[in-house]
């Protein structure tokens, strides 16, 4: 599959990802995340990308 999504907005994503599909009852695992990336984005991206830009986003939220 191509990728039509640039690199920048998988952060942006993730977080659309997150919050649509998630809650604190309904948690995701990083193999959902990126599923659903590709499914719902046409974007494709490693395990390590998902927990990096995961942790980004938590460690700026507490910053």
């Amino acid at each position: 599959m191509e990728n039509f999504e640039p690199k920048k907005l998988l952060i942006l994503r993730i977080l659309e990802i997150l919050t649509e599909y998630s809650d604190a009852e309904h948690k995701l695992r990083q193999n959902d995340v990126i599923s659903l990336l590709r499914i719902v984005y046409g974007m494709e991206c490693e395990r390590k990308a998902v927990a990096s830009n995961v942790l980004r986003k938590k460690t700026s939220k507490t910053a």
